[in-house]
């Protein structure tokens, strides 16, 4: 075995065994052998659990790209929640900002991987399947149309560390692994306790926010543990602070040249997070293991709409004479649980059966609103609407190392089968606040006609016709072999086949292959077919949304249709359908003293790719909205599977580490780097749009998904540990992005690549206090705002960006070990 220590920091992205052994089983089996491997020099490297059911399995022996963040490494960037932490040490992950306004305050805090979609990156806790949020996004961005699984309910303080997949493992795991897999792995101490508060704000003053960790830990019987951890957090609103540059009060009202134009701009909402979650393992006898988790979280996020001004039509000027702004309130619950059992031995045949359950709620409010259809009748505070979404696993997984005499090691054979029900649910909001009241405009030039409804136009609550409930079931059968022939070969190859109720049966298949050239040098590759079937909320979300243009415009009506709608059917909808894919990985892997390499080039064929359509407009769609009811509405929008999608990429990790002062100080160093292209290489437009000229996929569209993510990332990190002395200094370069103008190319703006540099300060006086001082976006480097023409309003002059446009953030933060 080559001699190399491992280092917490981004592992060296390589870390697993054979991916033809990926499989729910292969996390569950594995899990209390993350332990350590020891060289004959005593060197160490960390045996890792995502990908394999291999035993003794190093970071740097597999066949797939894996980062390994310790938990350590999560802390030291400073940031508040593990996604925002995982942006910034992780290459091949992506969190855009999502700096809109309104709805983006109860969407998903996803991941996403190789500039794909969060729907393609698959979430486990302890390797366990959980549930994606109920809410579907419907804002701009690369994550347009995506049901992803919120990693803000998982409290930094209750990991041990996190292993990001960067593979295609639907064949593996099952659906939704197309980009990847992310495997949070909880912490399994038996006593101690910690206890930690981190504040912070802008150095404008904005965004203060406070958050307190902790963890607790006790043993259990038969070498077990019982860890309980929380986090809770509250941040304060932070806004661009643009003024509103549009008319508020009717021409030659005097009021217009006093008017307050500092409103609350797009940006963060204000939110108030508490994170609970218990993780325990015991077992009775030596063959016997008891385990399971349970987790609860609520998110409560006040943000703000564009604001409805005295001269709107849907305000009712008695009630608000001088306009108001709408704020939303936003309320998220979720619910996680797993209990399971491990029995046998491995020589024999190990098994795994276990159940987990998942639910997600997000119910909205609107704060100072009107329906301007029921005149001075009209409330002022409306229930906007409900999502919810649950789902349970039944999984039986069985592993068992043969001796075939054939070769030195073992052939790993792993099988299993497994059960999902998934379902998902839209409540109606308000009556009041969808339902026309008859009664027109009250007064100004427009008295007399008909009052709009909503508060203001394009939110209006969920309808009746919006509720419904859906579900579905899910069954698979997969077997995986795993066999190294040598000390220089390995191969693996699995097979899944899973029966959807609403879609029939699909079977995938993958093959990895790993050779060591010498100690030093080896390559791995993957080839494998995987799927995606639709979310039950991209199949069946229905409701009525704001469209707002660019520049100063007024803001339009636009209606989300469910394939099965028939407006949507003539507009062209179908039937939504799998998405397939195909999935190569080539890479290679160097290691030679405390220095380690690894560089994986990626390509993934999605065929059927489900996106979000354009917004459908033109006399051809308001003729068929204003057929069916919809007077009000002028454009329509629906997910398809009309297009075909090519991404490639690079991803570079390199690391390096250096001891001084007799082995007391310690300098890891690491760069890390990936590049990716995502392009729609096939559009599948229909007759009825073509003959009212449209394209199914428009140009804005087409931005969200090619354009909108950075196409690169350079990650650069120096962590160095003297006696109770530790600095963490970290620099990202986002690379460009394109935003592209839904109305002319010519507006077209390209985005350049921002720096980020984070400095973290660190100093442990005993065992028991640490005191953590750090600063993130030490250089005040400044996100590029868009062109006037390109801002929905005039005040939102950014677009779903991985950098923050606030400036610095400073923090300090206090621990207590006991």
């Amino acid at each position: 075995m080559t001699h190399f220590i491992r280092q917490p920091r981004l592992s060296v992205a390589t870390a697993v065994a054979t991916l033809i052994g990926l499989t729910p089983a292969s996390l569950t089996l594995a899990q209390d052998s993350a332990t350590n491997l020891r060289t004959a020099d005593g060197i160490v490297e960390t045996v890792v659990v995502l990908g394999t059911n291999r035993l003794n399995v190093s970071e740097l022996s597999g066949t797939a790209p894996v980062d390994v963040v310790s938990a350590d490494e999560l802390l030291r960037t400073g940031a508040p929640s593990l996604l925002q932490a995982l942006q910034i040490v992780v290459p091949s992950a992506h969190f855009p900002q999502g700096l809109g306004v309104g709805g983006e305050a109860w969407n998903a805090k996803a991941v996403s991987l190789g500039g794909l979609s969060p729907s393609y990156t698959l979430v486990l806790l302890n390797g366990k399947r959980i549930n994606p949020n109920a809410t579907v996004r419907t804002q701009p961005g690369f994550d347009k149309g995506s049901q992803a699984v919120d990693l803000d309910q998982i409290p930094v303080s209750a990991i041990k560390r996190v292993e990001v997949l960067r593979d295609g493992a639907s064949a593996q795991y099952g659906s939704d692994a197309i980009a990847g897999v992310v495997n949070i792995v909880l912490r399994d101490d038996t006593e101690g306790v910690q206890l930690s508060n981190q504040t912070g704000q802008y150095t404008d003053g904005q965004g203060f926010s406070n958050t307190v960790n902790g963890w607790a830990a006790t043993a259990l019987p038969g070498d077990g543990f019982a860890n309980i951890s929380f986090n809770y957090t509250r941040s304060e609103a932070v806004s661009t602070r643009v003024p509103d540059l549009r008319q508020y009060y009717f021409p030659g009202d005097p009021r217009e040249a006093t008017v307050n134009r500092d409103i609350w701009g797009s940006g963060k909402p204000e939110r108030d997070v508490i994170n609970v979650l218990v993780n325990a393992e015991t077992r009775p006898t030596e063959n016997l293991t008891l385990y399971g988790y349970a987790g609860y979280s609520q998110k409560d996020s006040l943000a703000a709409l564009i604001p409805l001004r005295p001269s709107d039509n849907a305000n009712v000027r008695s009630i608000f004479p001088d306009g108001f702004q709408t704020r939303t309130d936003h309320r998220s619950k979720n619910l996680l649980a797993a209990l399971g059992s491990r029995w046998g031995q491995r020589d024999h045949g190990q098994y795994d059966l276990s159940v987990t359950y998942g639910e997600n709620s997000a119910r909205r409010y609107a704060i100072g609103a009107t329906n301007a259809s029921l005149g001075i009748a009209s409330p002022t505070e409306f229930f906007v609407g409900e999502f919810a979404n649950a789902q349970t696993n039944v999984d039986l997984n069985y592993v068992h190392d043969i001796a075939t005499g054939l070769w030195a090691q073992p052939l790993t054979l792993s099988a299993g089968v497994a059960y999902r029900h998934e379902q998902w649910r839209e409540f109606a909001g308000d009556p009041l606040g969808n339902t026309h009241g008859g009664v027109p405009i009250l007064d100004g030039p427009n008295a007399g006609q008909v009052a709009p409804v909503g508060y203001p136009p394009g939110n209006q609550p969920l309808s009746a016709s919006d509720a419904g409930s859906y579900s579905r079931n899910v069954k698979s059968l997969y077997v995986s072999l795993e066999q190294p022939f040598s000390e220089k070969i390995s191969a693996g190859l699995t097979a899944r086949t899973e029966d959807y109720s609403d879609f029939g049966s699909t079977t995938n298949a993958q093959g990895s292959l790993r050779y060591d050239f010498t100690p030093v040098f080896a390559i791995r590759s993957s080839i494998g077919t995987g799927y995606r079937a639709p979310s039950l909320g991209q199949m069946w979300l229905s409701q009525t949304t704001g469209q707002a243009p660019t520049g100063v415009g007024i803001i339009t009506q636009g209606r989300l249709l469910p394939v099965s709608n028939p407006i949507a059917q003539l507009l062209g909808a179908s039937d939504l359908k799998p998405e397939k894919s195909t999935s190569y990985t080539l890479g290679g892997v160097w290691q030679f003293a405390n220095t380690s390499l690894t560089v994986d080039v990626y390509r993934r064929d999605i065929r059927d790719a489900i996106v979000y359509s354009g917004n459908l407009s033109g006399p051809y769609v308001t003729g068929v909205l204003n057929s069916a009811g919809y007077t009000d509405i002028s454009i329509a929008t629906y997910f398809t599977n009309a297009v075909d999608l090519r991404t490639q990429g690079v991803d570079v990790v390199g690391q390096q580490q250096w001891r001084f002062f007799g082995g007391e100080g310690v300098l890891n160093l690491s760069a890390a780097a990936s590049w990716r292209d995502v392009e729609i290489e096939t559009v599948r437009n229909n007759a009825f749009l073509e003959a009212a000229g449209l394209s199914i996929i428009t140009r804005a569209a087409r931005g969200d998904i090619e354009s909108a993510a950075p196409r690169s990332k350079i990650v650069l990190g120096a962590d160095y540990r003297f006696k109770g002395w530790g600095t963490n200094l970290n620099v990202t370069r986002y690379g460009s992005m394109l935003f592209s103008n839904i109305a002319n190319v010519a507006n077209n703006q390209r985005l350049d690549a921002k720096w980020i540099t984070n400095l973290d300060v660190s100093y442990r006086f005993n065992p028991t206090v640490q005191v953590q001082l750090g600063v993130q976006n030490l250089f005040d480097v400044d996100t590029e705002a868009l062109l006037p023409v390109n801002r929905t309003v005039s005040y939102t002059p950014y677009t779903s960006t991985p950098t923050d446009p606030f400036g610095t953030f400073y923090y300090g933060k206090l621990t207590f070990n006991f």
